[in-house]
């Protein structure tokens, strides 16, 4: 029998325990989503196709100023005062290796038996950092890793052939579109490692928070949380799918398999989609307290969270293609469509590093032939300089301002 738990639900909770801050809204949800699988580990699983273990790469994306450390830093200080293996925001791929070995632990199944793993959960608020530039062969070890192989074996440079039981990593990282694309190959954009990775977009801070140290009864709700996520930590052995999760699948994956995807950046994560949101409902499960029976509550939850980042995630590969201009070109109509309306002298003034009058004016040209703004000549004297508008789509509603709880 479960522990009582004091929070009606875990995820919720954290929600609420980030209600004064900056954070966008879809950022604290994917660190709250993270932190539960963090304690989760490798010792709770659902037997599908294959063995499905809760863990998940999940990168927070926006420039800078969006509050990406505002969403971690939380988190992370909680993991920490649990004790909960966290690695080093940057080293090597050697020494991570060695940190996940060193991470060997076992636990006792409801069947008596005992069994080896080795869980390791990576918190960096600098993720290029973390992951070095054109670093292949860390990419690789890590999409084996989050593969959660019962055996990984590895070469080292001094012992040879070394090997790591029951593998299973968590990431939760944080970066800007622009360092992204620098660090990665551009070839691997959809596949690979970029294609076990959830990218959690947000173009900007939530809200303005004048006294954010102000949190009446945070105390209170912090020690609930630690206290909650310490019983959540003692799961163990196998979910299983009632009647109401297999209805709700077997309506929704038909659809899911057939289902196209234009960005050929997101097809690989489109064919993982599926597992993803098996993970999502054993977290939403252990955060309410479900007891380890997924039922149509879980899928509804977690099928609502994956939507919801999808909304946005493409906004990460933006800039992402084979144009001289691609990358600058994302980031000059992100800037019109936050201010709405730009000085083309404006824009040159801001991106004169990066495009002189002639390659902006191609930039902005392009930008409304693909209809996404218009360009107003009428309100300023001579054709020198106009006004940028954006034209966005009214039925995307910013992710910041939108509450898909």
């Amino acid at each position: 029998m479960e522990l009582k738990r004091e929070l009606q639900d875990w995820y919720e909770g954290w929600l609420q325990y980030m209600d004064n801050s900056e954070a966008p809204k879809i950022y604290n949800k994917w660190v709250a989503v993270s932190m539960i699988a963090a304690v989760l580990e490798r010792k709770v699983f659902l037997r599908w196709d294959k063995q499905v273990y809760p863990n998940f790469y999940a990168v927070l994306v926006g420039p800078p100023g969006c509050r990406k450390g505002t969403a971690m830093s939380p988190g992370r200080e909680i993991l920490e005062e649990m004790n909960v293996k966290i690695a080093a925001d940057a080293t090597t791929k050697e020494k991570l290796a060695s940190r996940l070995k060193e991470a060997s632990d076992t636990f006792e199944a409801v069947d008596g038996q005992i069994h080896s793993y080795a869980a390791m959960t990576i918190f960096s608020e600098e993720f290029t950092v973390f992951l070095g530039y054109g670093n292949v062969e860390l990419m690789q070890w890590m999409s084996d890793w989050y593969d959660c192989k019962p055996k990984w074996k590895y070469e080292t440079k001094h012992q040879g052939i070394d090997e790591v039981d029951g593998v299973w990593v968590n990431l939760l990282g944080a970066t800007t579109p622009e360092l992204l694309q620098e660090s990665m190959p551009r070839e691997s954009f959809g596949g690979g490692l970029n294609s076990r990775i959830i990218y959690v977009f947000a173009d900007r801070k939530a809200k303005l928070v004048i006294f954010p140290f102000r949190r009446e009864g945070q105390g209170e709700l912090h020690d609930m949380l630690v206290r909650d996520l310490q019983i959540i930590r003692l799961q163990s052995g196998e979910y299983i799918a009632d009647d109401s999760y297999l209805d709700r699948w077997k309506e929704w994956y038909p659809k899911q398999h057939d289902r196209q995807n234009e960005d050929d950046k997101m097809s690989g994560y489109m064919e993982r989609r599926p597992t993803h949101l098996h993970k999502l409902a054993m977290v939403f499960n252990a955060s309410r307290g479900g007891g380890m029976t997924l039922t149509d509550v879980d899928f509804d939850r977690a099928l609502a969270l994956l939507a919801e980042t999808e909304r946005h995630m493409n906004k990460t590969f933006a800039g992402v293609g084979k144009s001289q201009f691609a990358a600058v070109m994302n980031r000059v109509l992100q800037v019109i469509r936050l201010k709405g309306e730009v000085r083309y002298s404006e824009l040159l003034k801001q991106f004169y590093y990066d495009a002189d009058d002639k390659s902006m004016g191609m930039i902005v040209a392009t930008l409304e032939r693909a209809n996404l703004i218009k360009l107003d000549r009428t309100r300023i004297e001579g054709h020198r300089d106009f006004f940028c508008l954006y034209r966005g789509r009214e039925d995307m509603p910013d992710p910041n301002e939108v509450d898909h709880s």
